[in-house]
Formats: structure tokens, sequence, C-alpha cells
């Protein structure tokens, strides 16, 4: 691993740092303290379950930072903050110290700035990656970026034309990217699309969803094969991205599948409202799927469930008007995964995002409420409410090292952090750190 040198200015002082030129190998983590942070759409298993838990409450703010307009989720890993978002006809990559948001470089490139008749607002929408040494991302018009995690320098790139994104979709291209292992897989809604990470080699390309998708696609192990689970209900060969089965599940899907052992939950975008649809857990074994259930109590618009411990913790919106179009009549349901039942159902929550953390669920609303609730199946029962953010709140939230991450749909980031800060200890009376002009030695 190389190093960087930088210089500057301490009360005087000429001081020299010294930075890795890539990020920290993965087995020293646990030692600096960094945990499995948050590299990806929902979490380290892209499940929104944190190993975290939440012992500061109500959160205490730490700083913003405007990145530009977008509901792409920030990530966060191993010390640093990633983030997206559109201005001034581009979209803007930052990487931000995650203790002071201080930005550590920016990458920018012209990009659309999508602004549809109802979603009134430009910028990214889809939510970027890491494996910790490069960031995938991919822009609402269908370009992919893989960019060196510590210094923000361009590997590689797929232009428009190579992942062939079409202008025709209404919402552009939405759906998160998905590392897993060696594959960088992308969704842009004609074709599912994965590349060799490293390379960017395209290793496979299938049809996508053929209409709008936002649903990030999913890996599934099943005894020793791999395969990808696709927002529309398609299951593909990982190697290959052949399709292995499908069940009829339309092509306007946005809830991400949620996917335990050999069993997926999906997860309508309009059902109940159009007559069809129905929410349904589908299990495999190599072979053709079957049904385990299903029925009509889950119809998440963008929103997933997160599944904790045999339930399913599941946004719905049963209000047909307008109000539960936008979000505001939408409640959260607790449901036993095996069966289907629903275990208790509280309304109203607008558009609440969930994760859960340390055994609790954390839950952020439409209008910037912060919630904290027990992950449980007796009850719905709150340990706190509080309106610490400002504007409106599309995005699902990003838990790391003790911090929490918030990103308004115009951009505006808010780290709070969530964990207590351990106790100063006392130094003795003889230290023996450092005096602040000493320089540190390279080597």
């Amino acid at each position: 691993m190389g190093n960087r040198n930088y210089l500057f200015m301490k009360s005087g002082l000429l001081v020299l740092l010294t930075w890795p030129t890539t990020a920290p190998a993965a087995q020293n983590d646990a030692q600096l303290g960094y945990g499995r942070g948050w590299p990806q759409w929902r979490g380290p298993d892209r499940s929104a379950v944190s190993e975290e838990k939440i012992t500061l409450w109500p959160p205490e703010k730490l700083w913003e930072f405007e990145l530009g307009s977008g509901v792409s989720s920030v990530i966060a890993y191993r010390g640093r903050v990633y983030g997206m978002g559109h201005r001034d006809e581009q979209d803007h990559v930052y990487c931000l110290d995650a203790q002071s948001g201080q930005v550590l470089w920016r990458y920018s490139y012209p990009a659309k700035s999508d602004q549809t008749s109802d979603v009134r607002f430009p910028g990214p929408r889809s939510t970027p990656a890491t494996d910790g040494q490069a960031v995938y991302t991919l822009s609402l018009d269908g370009q992919v970026h893989c960019l060196d995690a510590a210094t923000g320098k361009l590997l590689w790139r797929k232009a428009k034309t190579q992942t062939g994104a079409s202008d025709s979709q209404q919402y552009g291209v939405c759906a998160p990217v998905l590392v897993d292992e060696q594959l960088l897989v992308v969704d842009v809604g004609v074709h599912c699309i994965a590349y060799d990470k490293k390379t960017g080699q395209e290793l496979w390309r299938t049809r996508g969803s053929g209409g709008w998708n936002g649903a990030a696609p999913m890996p599934a192990q099943v005894g020793n094969r791999r395969y990808i689970i696709h927002g529309t209900g398609r299951c593909l060969d990982r190697q290959t991205g052949r399709e292995c089965w499908s069940v009829p599940y339309g092509e306007m899907s946005v809830a991400t599948p949620v996917v335990v052992g050999n069993r997926v939950f999906l997860a309508p975008f309009h059902g109940r409202n159009y007559g069809g649809a129905e929410c349904a857990v589908v299990e495999f074994n190599g072979g053709k799927p079957s049904i385990v259930w299903k029925n009509e109590e889950v119809q998440g618009l963008c929103l997933t469930a997160v599944y904790y411990q045999g339930y399913l913790y599941a946004p719905d919106r049963e209000d047909l008007s307008l109000a539960g179009e936008s979000g505001y009549g939408m409640n959260l349901k607790c449901l036993d995964f095996q069966t289907g039942k629903v275990c208790w159902s509280h309304r109203p929550l607008a558009w609440p995002m969930c994760l859960v953390a340390g055994g609790k669920l954390l839950i952020q609303t439409l209008q910037g409420e912060l919630i904290l609730a027990d992950a449980s199946p007796e009850a719905y029962r709150e340990h706190g409410r509080v309106k610490l953010l400002r504007g409106r709140f599309w995005t699902m939230p990003a838990l790391a090292g003790g911090k929490l991450y918030c990103r308004n749909n115009n951009g505006r980031l808010t780290a709070f952090r969530v964990v207590k800060p351990p106790e100063p200890s006392a130094l003795p009376a003889s230290s023996s750190l450092q005096s602040p002009c000493t320089v540190p030695k390279h080597k």
C-alpha cells in the first residue's frame, strides 16, 4: 500500500502527515474502530440491519453539507462518506471526512437532469457502492463511473451509449448498483449488466425491467450456486446473466427484493390501487419457484421492507387518495415472514424509511422526523421521536461508526452522532505524548 504526504500549517508550525493512497485493509477495520460500515445500499448485507446500537437519543448533530439535488443515498465506510448530487448541469461525487464533513475529494461530470411532471427535482437517484478500494456510481442518464476511493481518480467509465440506457424512461435510471465479489451489477432499465469491477470489462448483459425499475439487484446463495434477484421478480444466474426463473410481477418495481436464504419477499409499487400485484414470499431451491404466501397487505411505493428475526417491518400505503400517493397516508406494518399474517399496523407514518440498529427500529419520515421504536412483533412501541431535519426526505439514511447520515431531496446531508462517545481517560502527569512541533517520520 502506497502513501501520500501532505504539508499544512497548524499554529504557525509546518506539519507533515502521511495518508494512504488506498483504503486500509479490511482485516484492520476492527482495530481502527470502523466496524462493517455502510458501503452500499441498505448497508453491508443490503438488509438495512446493523449491529450498531443506538445509545445517544436524541441524536447529536455533528455537521451539514450541501451535496446538490437528488435522492441518491450516501454510503459510509472506513471513516469516509461518499455521496452524489446535481448542480449546474453536472453530477458531483463527493468524498467527505466522516467526523468533520470536510471535503477530501470531488469528481464531477456532465449529466442529464431529469425533471418529470410529478417529481419536480433533478439529480441522481441511484445509490453508489464501495469495496474500500473503489467507488462505483450510476447517473440518472445511465453513465457508470469507477473512482479510486482514496483519491477520486477515474479508474474506468461507461458512457450512456455503452450501457444503452434509454431517454424514454420517465424517471431515468434509479436502481442502486450492486458490488458482489468481483462483479459490479447495474440496472439501467433497458438492460441489466455485469462488469468486472476492477477492469470494467462487460461480463454479461440481459434484459432489464423494460419499464421503470428503482429496485436494487440482490445477491442470493442457494446451495453452492449464487444468483442475482432482479426487482421485477426474475432470478438470474450470477455467472452468465441467464434467466433461471421468474414470477409474474410486472415491470414497474421499486421496492428492493428482501432475500432471506432461499426465500424472497416481493412488494408491488401500486398493487391494490390498480387491482393487481400482491406482495408475496417466493421460495426456490434451484428449480421452479413456489409461492409460500401472498396477500395485499403491503404496497410500499418506493420503500423496502426490513427483515429481522423472523418478521418483516414493511411500509404500506392503504390510502388511495393523492395524500397516499405522495406518502403522507402511509403506515408501517409488522408481518410474520413465514405466514404473511399482520402482527400490528401503525398509522400514519409519512414515507417511513426503516433500518434496524442493535435490535431497535430507526425510522426517518417524509417530514424529517427521526423515530426510535422496538423491532418487535408484539406491538409498535416508540422510545422517542424528534424533529431535527428540514426539508422533504425520500432517501434511505445510512448508519456507520456511530453516526447517522440523513439527506433531503434538495441535497442537504446532515450527520448525527447516535452513539455516546467514550469517556475521556485522564492523562498521566508525565505524559509521553509528542510535542506539537514534532514532525512524524515518513516510513
